[in-house]
């Protein structure tokens, strides 16, 4: 049986080839990089119910129109409705495959739902035509929180260790790290994680008691 290592780096390899002829149209995963002024301004403002409800009459009068699905699905993030951010961003997938936009929107939206397998996927595929976009370091803890909550923990240690090496001074997801490190067998560098967690934030409960479990 081939490994998901093996399938991941394939999958990387692939999509970098697939990607090729749509990276110059590809935008980056950032709001500036969308030139739908109305909804945008008010999602930047805050009032997502303005930006949802625009974008809706856009969509309705054209339905091929990949940035206002980009932004609806912005929108519904910010509100916590990531059923409807997955389901926004499923139907500007037939439009382009590999926006790293519309992939970052699905990917943490199953996350978020907890649909792990299918968030691995489209996370590794933003990576894979986005790797240096402004959220790659979310992502990263994101596909290696996933890749831990599947069980498997040497592959979720390569992610989380490179949403750390982007974002390092974020003490819980030191203790993601350390925790996918630890169920690895991997004792000593789980230790310097829970460590370096309580660097940044001393007193972090979770931090504390994996040290203390540790040293039993």
């Amino acid at each position: 049986m081939i490994s998901r290592g093996w399938q991941l780096f394939a999958t990387v390899a692939v999509l970098f080839c697939s990607a090729g002829l749509a990276w110059g149209q590809e935008t980056p995963a950032e709001p500036d990089a969308v030139p739908q002024r109305d909804a945008l301004v008010e999602y930047r403002r805050g009032n997502y119910g303005a930006a949802i409800e625009i974008t809706r009459d856009e969509i309705a009068q054209n339905p091929a129109r990949l940035d206002a699905y980009v932004v609806l699905g912005w929108s519904l993030m910010a509100q916590d409705r990531w059923r409807e951010a997955a389901d926004a961003a499923q139907q500007a997938v037939s439009l382009r495959r590999w926006d790293a936009r519309v992939l970052h929107i699905l990917g943490e939206s199953h996350y978020r739902l907890g649909n792990y397998e299918t968030a691995i996927q489209r996370l590794q595929e933003y990576l894979a035509v986005n790797p240096q976009g402004s959220q790659r370091s979310a992502v990263y803890f994101y596909l290696g929180d996933a890749l831990y909550r599947v069980g498997e923990y040497h592959h979720a240690d390569i992610a989380l260790s490179s949403a750390v090496e982007f974002s390092p001074d974020n003490p819980r997801w030191w203790v993601v790290l350390g925790n996918a490190r630890e169920q690895a067998g991997q004792t000593e560098i789980a230790r310097a994680a829970y460590q370096r967690a309580l660097d940044l934030q001393p007193g972090l409960s979770d931090a504390q008691a994996a040290l203390a479990r540790l040293a039993d």
